[in-house]
C-alpha cells in the first residue's frame, strides 16, 4: 500500500510539472501571427485580382497603406500562407516605383510564413504605401 501512495504521489507531481506552461501569456501579444503590432500596423488593402478557375488561381496586385508605429521599426513584417510574390515596390509617388528587398520564410504549418519587407531609409514618413 505504501509502494502504491508513493508510486500515485510521484505521478500526480509529475503530470502537475507537465500541465504548467512553459512562458506566461504575454497580454497584447498575438500569438497567431508572425507580425508586430507595435512596429507597424496595415490601414487599408487594395486589391486587383484575376481570375483563373481553369488553373485554380488568383493573381493580381496588393497596394497596402501601411502607418509607421515605431519610428526605428525597419523591417515589415506579414503574414501570408502559400502565396508566390514576385515582385514588392514602395509607392514614393504614383510614378515612382522603388523595388524594395524581401524574403519569405520557413511555412508554419498553423501560421503560414512570414514575408520580412526591407525597408530602405528613405521610407521615414509615418504612413506609406506598398
Amino acid at each position: 500500500m505504501k509502494t502504491f501512495l508513493a508510486a500515485l504521489l510521484v505521478s500526480a507531481t509529475l503530470a502537475a510539472h507537465a500541465a504548467a506552461p512553459a512562458d506566461a501569456i504575454v497580454s497584447g501579444r498575438d500569438y497567431h501571427s508572425f507580425a508586430d503590432p507595435t512596429a507597424f500596423r496595415v490601414k487599408h488593402l487594395d486589391l486587383d485580382l484575376q481570375t483563373s478557375f481553369e488553373d485554380k488561381r488568383l493573381s493580381g496586385v496588393a497596394d497596402l497603406t501601411i502607418a509607421r508605429l515605431a519610428p526605428d521599426a525597419i523591417k515589415l513584417v506579414l503574414d501570408t500562407r502559400d502565396l508566390t510574390i514576385r515582385r514588392i515596390w514602395w509607392l514614393r509617388s504614383a510614378t515612382d516605383l522603388v523595388p524594395l528587398r524581401f524574403t519569405i520564410g520557413v511555412r508554419d504549418p498553423m501560421l503560414g510564413s512570414p514575408l520580412t519587407i526591407d525597408l530602405p531609409a528613405d521610407v521615414n514618413t509615418p504612413e506609406f504605401a506598398v
